[in-house]
């Protein structure tokens, strides 16, 4: 294999925030949500900092020294198993690089971060009608669906209401932190 085919992956630091967020607008794109992105250069600098808490992590995928995708990551608590795991938030790679193994390479870095620290899972959403990513997560990696778990999400108005209206859903005392 030539080294322009070779696939380096590595972690990003503040210096990749340009570039991640141009990845973020591109996975926006892929999935018709660019309406959605709120998210600044700045901010992704200020959680990609090493002094960040919680700090956002990200790997960047190369191909010959070409910046073609990244995954970016948190670190989540299972109160259950009482130890950390890993929530992949978002996964990019770029069209003409699909279906060339990078997906697993990610997870395979994933996998081997979680070993070195004792990590219990890696867990993340995919889109129903992404069929290619769920065949390779499923079918590939051995990730199975979580049916009896139902995501849910408190946002915009909702959240809103919750932070300044408390009383509109029953919080009757509440003294903040």
């Amino acid at each position: 294999m030539t080294n322009q085919h070779v696939v380096e992956l590595r972690s990003a630091d503040v210096t990749d925030a340009h570039m991640v967020f141009g990845f973020i607008r591109a996975l926006a794109a892929f999935q018709g949500l660019t309406h959605e992105v709120r998210i600044t250069e700045e901010i992704l600098r200020q959680r990609m900092a090493p002094d960040a808490s919680p700090q956002l992590y990200v790997i960047i995928a190369e191909v010959g020294g070409v910046p073609v995708g990244m995954a970016i990551y948190f670190l989540s608590f299972s109160t259950f198993l009482g130890t950390w795991g890993i929530h992949v938030e978002d996964m990019y790679v770029e069209e003409q690089y699909r279906k060339k193994g990078l997906g697993r390479a990610f997870f395979f870095s994933l996998a081997r971060i979680a070993g070195e620290h004792g990590y219990a899972r890696i867990e993340f959403s995919v889109l129903e009608s992404n069929v290619n990513a769920r065949r390779l997560y499923e079918e590939t990696l051995g990730a199975r669906p979580l049916f009896e778990w139902v995501p849910m999400r408190i946002d915009g108005d909702a959240l809103s209401r919750l932070i300044e209206r408390p009383e509109e859903v029953g919080v009757r005392k509440f003294r903040p932190h």
